[in-house]
């Protein structure tokens, strides 16, 4: 008899442990049915009309548009900065300039010394190209002075000519002696041997004109020369004064008075001058994942750490196609124009940067939990027919319905809607507010005590 109650206390024990294992796995599996009259409370979000824009988000620095590096040309000790000519002051960080004025001066005294050498060097090559030019002159009258001489004895050697033929005639006729004759023979050779070096006489001076016509043109490539020296070292001795080459702001100023530069294989930085810091660049790095939705002329809008408060705008000028890589991810520069109108933005701060893809401007938005948000208390066998379509939960005295919808685009936390039967200021819902209906029924969920009131706010 104790062995049958034992029994059947443990086969009535086993039933219990059975029914209540099946209702714990039937509740794990199915969740309890819905029950009307339980009371849930669901979070809220009212559609509303808005601009909603699709962007893509980076990090850029500020650039001047035109900046100009001024250098040293020349090495030498600073002496002296140039001085503002309103103000009196000396140029320094922040000054404005203008082209031409003078930012610094090196010691010209090694340059001047230079410049004085050829200008004696210059002199010198002119008085030897005057030498030149006269001694052609003397040459050519030479060659003028021999030719008249050949004339005077080619003259006296025709007469002589003649007087000889008389002379051989008379001779024939016993009318003149043979030492007469010989007499006439003579004086004619000697007429032709002066003929002869008085030709010769004009073919040296010829030769002497050609070589001081060489001499002159040896004479003027020197002046040249020694002009393209003096030039040169002129424009050095320019060089020791350091003028602007555009108007602008002088951003930074890299040498001290007294402080040597030497300008040897690369120039010397001494100033930094951006032409106008009303219009600047944004250079910004750019994934190669949304490089290919951006494109020149698309609008931007960005902001700094200095001005939190402070939105700016601007447009895509440029996208670069030197990539660079670093730790394996592609980046694309993107340059942005801004206008600066305000002053407020300086070179070099930190932008961040959002290209504006898409927007849309006044058009019906709700937030994209509300898509989301799928109600378990709730079962509708027509959700089956749709479940691909997206669709909201409208709240209507605590009662959900359920609101078809076509979505546009998002920004990740709002999403345009393109058609449905939403209105601005309706209520959707986006989560539970209180805790969720399989939380409430579960008896493994750990319970916490709430104030219903606090909840309700």
């Amino acid at each position: 008899m104790l062995l049958k109650k034992r029994n059947d206390k443990l086969i009535k024990f086993g039933a219990v442990v059975l029914l209540g294992g099946s209702s714990i796995l039937a509740f794990l599996k199915y969740g309890l049915p819905f029950n009307s009259s339980m009371s849930v409370e669901y979070r809220t979000a009212t559609v509303e009309r808005r601009t909603i824009s699709t962007t893509i988000s980076a990090t850029g620095t500020l650039e001047p548009s035109d900046i100009i590096d001024v250098g040293a040309q020349v090495a030498g000790r600073v002496i002296e900065f140039g001085r503002d000519p309103d103000t009196g002051r000396l140029w320094d960080y922040g000054s404005r300039v203008t082209k031409g004025m003078i930012l610094a001066r090196i010691d010209p005294s090694v340059y001047e010394m230079e410049v004085a050498i050829a200008e004696a060097q210059s002199k010198r090559s002119a008085a030897q190209l005057s030498q030149a030019i006269a001694q052609l002159k003397e040459a050519e009258s030479s060659v003028l002075r021999n030719e008249a001489e050949l004339l005077q004895q080619q003259s006296k050697l025709d007469r002589s000519l003649r007087d000889l033929q008389r002379a051989m005639g008379l001779s024939k006729s016993n009318s003149m002696s043979a030492a007469e004759l010989d007499t006439v023979r003579s004086d004619c050779e000697s007429l032709k041997a002066a003929v002869a070096v008085a030709k010769a006489s004009i073919e040296q001076s010829k030769s002497r004109v050609d070589s001081q016509r060489a001499a002159i043109q040896g004479a003027e490539a020197e002046a040249e020369n020694m002009q393209a020296v003096l030039k040169r070292s002129q424009t050095t001795l320019a060089y020791c004064s350091i003028v602007s080459p555009i108007d602008g702001i002088i951003i930074d100023r890299r040498v001290n008075q007294g402080q040597t530069v030497v300008a040897s294989l690369s120039t010397p930085s001494l100033f930094l001058i951006a032409s106008d810091l009303r219009e600047l660049e944004i250079w910004v790095s750019v994934n190669e994942a949304d490089i290919g939705q951006i494109k020149p002329e698309m609008p931007v809008r960005f902001t700094v750490d200095s001005l939190p408060d402070w939105n700016f705008k601007g447009r895509v000028k440029q996208v670069r196609l030197n990539a660079s890589m670093s730790q394996n991810v592609v980046t694309y520069t993107v340059v942005v124009s801004v206008v600066n109108d305000s002053d407020r933005l300086l070179p070099y701060l930190t932008a961040n940067v959002e290209f504006i893809v898409n927007e849309r401007t006044d058009v019906l938005c709700l937030p994209t939990s509300a898509l989301r948000f799928h109600p378990k208390e709730i079962v509708d066998d027509s959700t089956l027919e749709t479940k691909t379509q997206e669709s909201v939960w409208l709240v209507e005295t605590n009662n959900l319905r359920r609101i078809p919808v076509r979505a546009g685009i998002s920004d990740g936390s709002m999403v345009e809607v393109i058609s449905g039967e939403l209105e601005m200021n309706q209520h959707v819902a986006t989560g539970y507010l209180t805790r969720s209906l399989s939380e409430a029924s579960n008896p493994f969920v750990p319970r916490m005590k709430s104030n219903k009131k606090e909840a309700k706010k």
